[in-house]
């Protein structure tokens, strides 16, 4: 178990917002000093940055003093390469008029792989991959630069089974809307987008989304009922391996005897330690070797250790009993729950042993003292 102490997790909600608090914190001290030199433009995304200088030599000043803000501040540089630089998805191109032109980035890995034509889900979600497309191509590319990112779009969706038709009229659609959210001037009237996932089950599913919205318009004319759709894999996703029940720690346990007894307990090491501790090796032993042809007697062997199980609740019920060691088995104990703490162990093991009263328990004694702090 590791604790983190430094850094953001991966995947939490809040990541981008503290490290966008925290880069902007540090960024704003540099930018506000007066003795340093100042970019002639400075945006920030999160963490990535598209700066202009007068120079080179400017350039790698300020990364020096960036990186010295903070020991977590660790900024990496690249230069333009061939008067163009990426920036997340734009590509941006200088001219020899002082002018820069965008256009779509897309890395050398990039395998042009999308949701195929014939896959089983909403046609609808085929549909708007299309706009999706050409919506960021309108967005990035430079006028002289459009033609040639729609050209790549049509080519990467014919690769991916698209009918042409389909591709024309999707492009065709999205280009007259995007042009007249333009012109269109903001309305006083305020929609309400709601949102409603619902599984892909075939046209059935098309059939009841269209009488849904139907029905929520009829009561609410102020809300825009969009329905998204989710499909389940094919394939399942790989995950890690299962960790045997024997090897998990942190455990509260429960061992039934041949015999009808119990006993639960728990355990902070590997369940098998544990029921090391309990059941001498020689049982264990003949009891993998399912060695029961003769009854398990009372020899100077089990004498001997009489002593070390003694403690043992189950070890010294087992010692007393040839019949139960007979019939003696390890998956006789079995996981009964999961504990976070050790207080949680402790809780959780006193609360199995009020609900089932195990009778190899009765020695044990649970008082929990709390200590409260004005």
């Amino acid at each position: 178990m590791f604790r983190q102490i430094d850094g953001l997790a991966m995947g939490s909600p809040l990541g981008p917002i503290l490290a966008n608090i925290f880069v902007g914190y540090y960024e704003g001290e540099l930018l506000s000093q007066r003795e340093s030199a100042k970019p002639l433009l400075y945006r920030r995304y999160v963490d990535d940055t598209f700066v202009i200088f007068r120079n080179e030599s400017e350039c790698d000043q300020f990364l020096i003093r960036l990186n010295s803000l903070h020991p977590a501040l660790q900024f990496t540089i690249e230069k333009e390469r061939n008067n163009s630089l990426s920036f997340l998805d734009v590509l941006v191109e200088k001219r020899n008029t002082n002018k820069f032109e965008t256009s779509v980035f897309r890395k050398p890995t990039f395998t042009g792989q999308y949701l195929r034509w014939n896959s089983f889900s909403p046609r609808r979600r085929k549909i708007n991959l299309i706009g999706t497309l050409v919506h960021r191509a309108l967005m990035i590319c430079s006028g002289n630069k459009l033609s040639l990112e729609l050209d790549c779009i049509r080519k990467i969706l014919l690769d991916n089974g698209y009918p042409e038709h389909v591709i024309s009229r999707g492009m065709e659609r999205k280009l007259t809307q995007f042009n007249a959210e333009k012109r269109t001037e903001p309305t006083a009237r305020t929609i309400k987008d709601v949102y409603i996932h619902l599984p892909w089950i075939g046209p059935i599913s098309t059939r009841f989304e269209k009488q849904l919205i139907s029905a929520v318009g009829k009561c609410y004319d102020t809300v825009k009922t969009n329905v998204i759709f989710t499909t389940t894999q094919l394939l399942p996703s790989t995950r890690k391996d299962v960790l045997p029940a024997l090897q998990q720690s942190n455990v509260v346990y429960e061992y039934r005897c041949h015999c009808d007894c119990g006993y639960v307990g728990r355990t902070s090491r590997r369940l098998q330690d544990r029921i090391n501790q309990h059941v001498l090796r020689f049982i264990r032993t003949r009891a993998s070797r399912d060695v029961r042809s003769s009854p398990l007697t009372h020899p100077l062997k089990i004498d001997a250790d009489r002593s070390k199980a003694i403690n043992s609740a189950i070890g010294k019920h087992l010692l007393d009993n040839p019949i139960c060691a007979n019939n003696y088995r390890d998956d006789r104990f079995r996981i009964v729950g999961r504990g976070r703490s050790q207080f949680h162990l402790c809780a959780l093991e006193s609360t199995f042993i009020k609900i089932h009263q195990p009778k190899l328990c009765q020695q044990k004694e649970f008082v929990y003292h709390l200590k409260i702090v004005h």
